[in-house]
């Protein structure tokens, strides 16, 4: 992703004495976090409200997939003339993977967005000692991708020490592991916050 080299660039940079506009990164985190409480909204209604499509909703599903079901006489996988076996997805099965799909694709995003708000607090952070340099602290970051609990905290920490006051309710609780209320929570902080948006 063209966008995560750059951060990485600038906070490679930043390390080397780059000073940063504090006003734009500040404003930029703002967004990436609205953006993040708006992921966790769908990953939310992904598991909890997608558990179901309406016949019609499955047809358009079907179509687009180029999925039918064995009474139209179309296959999914091995063609029928080659002798092969014919797998069929039921309306159970077509859901499942959709919604699987979707969880999926929801996850990595919001992978991606707090990597992006990671390298956003780095940049406006004060210049970190040696033994915290941003690139470590973002190869420690790669590490909670594991789920490692004491990697987590150990970043968390870092970041925590880091950043401005202000910052720190909007940003930790989207990078740790809080439970998702918590995460929603944040939009009211967020300037302009309006969780209905």
């Amino acid at each position: 992703d063209v966008l995560q080299e750059l951060y990485m660039t600038m906070v490679d940079l930043k390390d080397r004495g780059l000073q940063v506009a504090r006003p734009l990164v500040e404003a930029r985190i703002y967004q990436v976090a609205k953006k993040l409480c708006q992921g966790f909204v769908v990953q939310q209604w992904i598991q909890h409200r997608c558990t179901s499509f309406s016949e019609e909703q499955l047809t358009i599903l079907r179509a687009y997939f180029e999925l039918h079901t064995p009474d139209q006489g179309a296959w999914f996988g091995t063609a029928p003339s080659a002798g092969k076996g014919i797998n069929y997805f039921t309306s159970k099965e077509l859901v499942s993977t959709v919604v699987k799909i979707g969880r999926g694709y929801a996850s990595e995003h919001l992978y991606l967005q707090r990597l992006q708000l990671l390298h956003l607090a780095i940049l406006i952070a004060p210049p970190l000692p040696a033994s915290y340099r941003s690139t470590r602290v973002l190869a420690a970051w790669r590490v909670l991708r594991s789920g490692d609990a004491a990697s987590e905290a150990a970043v968390l920490e870092v970041l925590d020490s880091m950043l401005p006051v202000a910052l720190k309710g909007i940003v930790l609780p989207l990078l740790d592991s809080s439970p998702l209320d918590k995460k929603l929570n944040v939009w009211a902080l967020l300037p302009g916050g309006d969780a209905s948006q």
